[in-house]
């Protein structure tokens, strides 16, 4: 399964280099758009973030983290926006949805990591590579090419509308694709346990080293 989801995913990259770039010019653009806008708060809404952080991280220090609880959160989230994008990729609507989430992941993570560096300066830095990368190194690859494989579907649905089935140029069906966007959620959950398990784990450890003042 994974040498076939492989070779089917090689090979679409290779045949819609184009729909990739676009895709990866969405995110870069929605992750600087996200660094820049910490830019634009107001020092009273930063200070508030911060506040709340820091009794995040006093509370996180105290109590036991219920590791299961934050696994199967992640996994509907991803599930759901993973369904979202299937679902709206069968029709001409998936071609702006998959631009628009994938620009709106790369602003959350740019503003993420941008807001806990400037504000926390090396605490935030460190928070930024135990809380929040780990996750991301398999979800933005996940849903990068998940946006890519719906947007190469919608564009082959739209120029098929009138036909009876529905196939994408490289003649994959609407059955293939459901099964490599299916596999593509499974891997998610390698993130999930990574959000659930690892990265608490290790916050709960260096919370005392988080907290300012």
């Amino acid at each position: 399964m994974g040498t076939l989801l492989n070779e089917r995913v090689t090979r679409n990259i290779k045949e819609n280099m184009g729909i990739y770039f676009l895709i990866l010019l969405f995110f870069s653009v929605g992750l600087a758009i996200g660094g820049f806008a910490i830019k634009s708060l107001e020092a009273g809404e930063k200070q508030e973030l911060l506040a709340y952080m820091n009794s995040f991280f006093k509370i996180y220090s105290g109590e036991q983290v219920s590791g299961f609880s934050i696994f199967i959160q992640s996994a509907k989230n991803n599930l759901f926006s993973i369904l979202i994008i299937w679902a709206l990729s069968l029709t001409i609507v998936g071609v702006p949805v998959a631009l628009i989430v994938v620009g709106f992941r790369g602003f959350i993570l740019g503003f993420s990591v941008g807001f806990f560096i400037e504000s926390m300066g090396l605490k935030g830095l460190v928070f930024s590579l135990v809380g929040i990368i780990p996750q991301n190194i398999v979800y933005i690859p996940c849903i990068l090419i998940t946006s890519a494989l719906s947007l190469t579907f919608s564009i082959a649905v739209i120029k098929r509308k009138r036909s009876k089935g529905f196939y994408n140029q490289g003649g994959i069906s609407i059955v293939s694709y459901s099964t490599i966007i299916g596999t593509i959620f499974l891997i998610t959950l390698l993130g999930s346990l990574v959000e659930g398990f690892i990265s608490p784990t290790i916050i709960k450890a260096l919370s005392g080293y988080f907290i300012i003042g």
